[in-house]
């Protein structure tokens, strides 16, 4: 049968038609839509990237993008946290919703904002929604509440659930001049939520059990951080990373949906499909690995030095040898060297390390996330009788912005060149796009809104 392109999210519309699968009636299907999204990743750290510079290890995203669609041109809006994420959250660049930086309210994507958010698009029209984790709007504390305001202004970004760590408001407090009753409003709902995180950190340790501490950090590891100034460290668990608690926390969302669990404070109506955005602050310096996760070394996967060639680390609790990244190739020696970007490797030496525990960052991430498809992969979706949540799905995954890591011997971001603006993009529709597509359209975190509300 012949699909009408024109009903479908504009992705698949800019594809052309013999990569679509003909599907009995994809319009018949309720779907629901997964974004899982990471924060500064090199977009050559992951598997799946067609230019596959890095030995990396993330099986579960590469089997993602072998379900689904590589697109190997995605960039994003602007690579800064926030800005890019305010582009993503309302489909509009910076100079609409006005986040021009890091230290920026967004002010912009509450119902009297310039845009709607997308969480307030799908929420509108019958979709539970529910983020996880990091957006960095800056206003947090005071968007997450449904009456929330500043200086009088409704700011709500139209999440029926939201968890995250902590506020990552940043911005001088000059910027916005909330009223006395809106600041104890929010300081009493950032009381309550981190009550709340702690709570499940302790659910989560108790619920996911490791019965093994990983090998403690070896001491040129520890030498190299402290001369360096690179933050890193193990933890004992996962749910000692917000991530790991905002992870474990989806799935408990997912089953509280399917019908598996019962937890009234998700706010869930089992009679409309999901709308979920679960954002990894990871890996984001500074790079703290769980030692160990599910029986594996995530801390030590990676080794920052070539002699580390014979050590072994305990994958699924077996020893295996060590991965050493790919070396950092030196070019364009014009950069200026007094930029606060570079890393000074003849003083520190610590690009290996800092790409090793970056790598080990993004292997466990992928882990962590390969729990969430696979859960989809096992729970039966009550708005599609007798599919799976994987079938009725939307899986999306992609990152804020890159980090340079060593490339042009830079670190970080900030900077328009692909280690920075350049970021992996992975779509999967089941029983619409053809499996092991990789496409070269041009595409922008703006898209992602029109894309998936379509």
């Amino acid at each position: 049968m012949n699909i009408n392109k024109s009903t479908l999210p504009l992705f698949v519309a800019g594809i052309s038609a013999g990569n679509l699968l003909a599907v009995t009636n994809p319009s018949a299907i309720k779907w629901n839509v997964v974004v899982l999204m990471t924060d500064m990743q090199n977009v050559h750290f992951i598997g799946s990237d067609h230019q596959s510079r890095e030995n990396i290890s993330t099986p579960n995203l590469d089997k993602l993008g072998r379900d689904g669609m590589v697109f190997r041109k995605a960039y994003d809006a602007f690579p800064v946290s926030a800005p890019t994420r305010a582009s993503l959250l309302t489909g509009t660049y910076p100079m609409k919703h006005e986040q021009y930086g890091n230290s920026v309210h967004l002010l912009q994507a509450g119902p009297q904002g310039k845009t709607p958010s997308l969480a307030h698009v799908f929420r509108d029209n019958g979709y539970n929604t529910a983020m996880f984790g990091k957006q960095h709007s800056n206003t947090e504390e005071y968007e997450n509440m449904v009456d929330g305001t500043i200086e009088g202004k409704n700011v709500f970004a139209g999440w029926n659930y939201r968890l995250f760590g902590e506020s990552d408001g940043t911005a001088p407090a000059t910027a916005i001049n909330p009223t006395l009753a809106e600041k104890t409003k929010a300081a009493n709902y950032l009381t309550q939520l981190n009550a709340e995180v702690s709570r499940l950190e302790t659910d989560f340790k108790n619920r996911y059990k490791e019965t093994v501490v990983g090998r403690p950090m070896l001491q040129w590891e520890k030498d190299t951080a402290a001369n360096s100034g690179v933050s890193a460290k193990g933890m004992n668990h996962s749910a000692d990373l917000t991530d790991g608690i905002n992870t474990y926390a989806t799935l408990d969302y997912l089953e509280t949906y399917a019908g598996v669990r019962n937890d009234a404070n998700f706010n869930i109506d089992r009679s409309k499909p999901v709308f979920l955005f679960l954002s990894i602050h990871k890996p984001h310096y500074g790079f703290t690995v769980p030692l160990l996760c599910d029986g594996t070394e995530w801390w030590h996967m990676y080794s920052g030095r070539t002699e580390d060639n014979n050590a072994t680390y305990l994958k699924n609790g077996v020893p295996t040898p060590v991965i050493v990244p790919a070396t950092v190739t030196d070019s364009l020696f014009y950069e200026d060297p007094t930029s606060q970007y570079q890393y000074n490797r003849e003083k520190h030496n610590n690009y290996p390390f800092a790409r090793a525990k970056y790598s080990g960052l993004i292997s466990w991430i992928d882990h962590m996330m390969g729990k969430v498809i696979d859960k989809l992969a096992v729970l039966d979706d009550p708005n599609n009788p007798g599919k799976k949540m994987s079938e009725t799905t939307i899986v999306v995954f992609t990152t804020d912005h890159g980090d340079m890591m060593g490339q042009k011997q830079r670190i970080n971001k900030n900077v328009s060149y692909e280690g920075s603006a350049r970021v992996p993009f992975l779509i999967r529709m089941p029983g619409v796009i053809t499996p092991g597509q990789k496409s070269d359209i041009l595409l922008n975190h703006v898209d992602m809104f029109p894309t998936l509300a379509g």
